[in-house]
């Protein structure tokens, strides 16, 4: 292993344990900026441009094929399990969303060539927050707005479902998949500032 990576993940590891103050702490912002500077400067350099590739290589490495055939513009695109890929659009094939709830939707066999829609009636995910599950299931949060809710395609039946709705509408968000929900995934916890501006989660 690189000893430049064994030093920096061991700086890390320990300006994380240092950084971990107990409830009630009075140090202020910029005590903790100090801090986390002092730190930083302890770091490598940063190596902005990767090591060079040889062309002989990469000849063999991969390469373009011919531009696929789908039936909307792609907003997203998921790989699932089995290797297909899962795209879709909005409630228009080839342009901005305006309408009902709706979402146009197909997935792609590479290894058939074949294109399948299964376009979705119940949830418009335009520019929705998505998330792989643990089970492999593709959840998507959000969609416009104005969105609240939440749908997931199982790859083993080829179907779309609704589950449970947001709180409050999202569209561009982000959704990370954790280990310790029983679906995979997880709402942020809901987050406040303290008198000391301090973010505290509830």
């Amino acid at each position: 292993m690189n000893p430049s990576r064994v030093f920096t993940t061991a700086l890390m590891s320990a300006v994380l344990v240092l950084s971990e103050k107990p409830s009630g702490a009075d140090e202020t912002h910029a005590q903790d900026d100090a801090f986390f500077a002092a730190a930083a400067a302890l770091l490598p350099a940063f190596q902005g441009v990767p090591d060079p590739v040889d062309p002989a290589e990469s000849q063999n490495a991969g390469g373009w094929d011919a531009a696929l055939n789908l039936p909307h513009v792609p907003v997203t695109a998921a790989n699932l399990p089995d290797g297909r890929v899962l795209t879709y659009a909005s409630n228009q094939r080839t342009s901005f969303p305006n309408g009902a709830e709706f979402t146009y939707a197909a997935v792609w066999n590479p290894g058939t060539g074949t294109v399948t829609e299964i376009n979705w009636n119940q949830h418009d995910m335009f520019c929705g927050g998505t998330v792989l599950r643990a089970d492999g299931k593709f959840q998507v949060m959000g969609g416009r707005n104005i969105v609240r809710r939440s749908s997931v395609f199982n790859w083993q039946t080829n179907a779309w479902t609704r589950v449970a709705d947001m709180n409050d509408p999202r569209w561009y968000t982000a959704s990370v998949a954790l280990p310790s929900s029983p679906n995979g995934w997880r709402r942020p916890a809901r987050a406040s500032i303290g008198r000391s501006g301090r973010s505290t989660r509830r």
